[in-house]
């Protein structure tokens, strides 16, 4: 396996001749492409991240559930299985933003079922 270094430096000589780095990921409303950096790309060939992840700033189940959501919050209740409420917060609006929608879920709340 290639170090860090070594990964850095391969990209910095495909840079060099005239290659772009970007990533292309799945957002709300279609695909998204952001540039990345090569320590980035790096880190993520070492660690097996994503870098939809290191894009967005969220954890890969984090990732997985603004997406499958839609942006919005998912109810904090739990069903009578023990499982979590698979709706979303009664109140909840729709976060384009991860990052907003992060806080936003980490505030947590509840579907009109479990008292939202």
């Amino acid at each position: 396996m290639l170090t860090r270094e070594q990964i850095i430096e391969a990209l910095t000589l495909a840079s060099d001749v005239g290659c772009h780095t970007r990533a292309g990921y799945a957002a709300l409303d279609g695909w998204v492409e952001s540039d990345v950096s090569f320590a980035d790309i790096a880190d993520c060939i070492l660690n097996g991240a994503s870098l939809a992840c290191r894009a967005t700033g969220l954890s890969m189940p984090e990732y997985e559930e603004w997406i499958a959501y839609s942006g919005r919050i998912r109810c904090c209740g739990t069903t009578r299985g023990k499982k979590r409420c698979k709706l979303t917060v009664a109140s909840s609006k729709r976060y384009v933003d991860p990052r907003a929608w992060l806080e936003a879920s980490k505030a947590g709340g509840y579907c009109e079922i479990h008292g939202g």
